[in-house]
Order: structure tokens, then sequence, then C-alpha cells
């Protein structure tokens, strides 16, 4: 869905910024510093590689709704810093806020205080904020809990979390605690990748353009 009526981010809004590159995407986490109009000036929280050109998806929420503005970057002000000038207006998503990816990785968990079983291949859902385990775990409602993760590339992350739902199958349901920022864009770029295509957001070369540089 696009229209002009959609809303677009707020200033100093929390995004996420997808730069879309050849061998693939990536994902970072950021803010929307300023708001000219025609062109948007988003700052993210670790430095990427960006030049003049790079088609970039702006993805925001409101409320519980996800929105994706398209664009390219007119203009690289510092390494953390971009002028994105956008080729489509705000898109609403088919997702809520938190999106969930089915993955399969490496991964234990335990209950705090206790040492994790060796990690192993589990099945388990995977947000932004939380996770649902389909592995065994005796773990309770209201129980403080460890994931772990083995991302490639990224190692093994430790979320905290505390459980909200559980079952005589061993699924656990829980949700995410005093997550450092980074590590929260480390499993929300692992949730984007697991679901870029997905999600419709796959690269789209504009039309009467040219590609840009990568």
């Amino acid at each position: 869905m696009e229209s002009k009526s959609l809303p677009r981010p707020q200033v100093g809004q929390g995004v996420s910024l997808v730069v879309l590159r050849a061998e693939g995407p990536s994902v970072i986490g950021g803010r929307l510093l300023h708001d000219r109009g025609r062109g948007l000036v988003v700052e993210t929280d670790g430095q990427v590689i960006c030049v003049r050109g790079t088609r970039v998806i702006v993805v925001y929420s409101v409320a519980e709704d996800l929105y994706t503005i398209r664009g390219s970057v007119a203009e690289v002000l510092t390494p953390a810093r971009f002028y994105v000038l956008p080729t489509t207006g705000p898109r609403q998503m088919e997702k809520r806020e938190h999106l969930r990816a089915q993955i399969a990785l490496r991964c234990a968990l335990a209950r705090v205080g206790i040492p994790p079983e060796p990690l192993a291949i589990t099945r388990l859902e995977l947000s932004g904020s939380g996770f649902l385990w389909h592995g065994h775990s005796d773990a309770s409602p209201g129980d403080r809990v460890q994931l772990f993760l083995d991302v490639p590339g990224k190692g093994v992350l430790e979320l905290a979390a505390e459980v909200v739902r559980s079952d005589s199958r061993g699924a656990v349901a829980g949700r995410f605690v005093d997550l450092a920022p980074e590590t929260r864009d480390a499993v929300l770029r692992l949730v984007f990748q697991r679901t870029y295509e997905e999600l419709g957001l796959q690269d789209e070369e504009p039309q009467g353009e040219t590609s840009g540089v990568f």
C-alpha cells in the first residue's frame, strides 16, 4: 500500500536503515534527525559503508504498523549520517511492529544461575522483543532466562529474557529485558535478513534511474 496520506517518520524516531548491496542487504538501527520535506537525514547507530547513489530503505513503525520509504543516498554527511532522497512515498507493510522470523540456529536456553546445555541446532521464532522456543526446557512463567544464539559472523549473543508462557511440551515464550542497543540491533538485523524477501524488501531498480554505486 502506498499513499501520500500515510504517515512519515517523526523527527527523533528510531528507524532501521536497510542498505541494499549486490551481495545482500545489511540492516542497522538509527533515528531520523531531520525531515526536510523532500529528503530525510538519518543517523545510524554505527558507521555504514554507503556512497552517493546507494539504494536504501528506511523502515519505521507507527503504533503497531510498519512502514517503509525507499530512496537513495544523496549525500554522505558523516560515516554515520546520510541525506536520503526518497524514490517512493511511505508504504505500509503487512506486518506488525515486531517482525518474527522462523530460524534454526545453534542455541541454548537456561534459567539464570544454571549453566546452559551445549549449543545445539534448535528451531525458534525470534523478534526484536522476544522469542518462542521449540526445544526442551523446564522454565516457567516469571523465570529469568538467558537465550544463547550463535549468529554467523557475530559469535554467540547472550539475551536476557523473562518467561511469559510455557507448556507441557517444553515450548517457552520469552520477552527480552535489558538488552544493550547493539545487541537488539543484532537481533533485528537477523530477523530482517531472514524475512527480507517475505517482507517485500528485495531490491527494486528505480524506474528511470541508474543503479546506485556499490
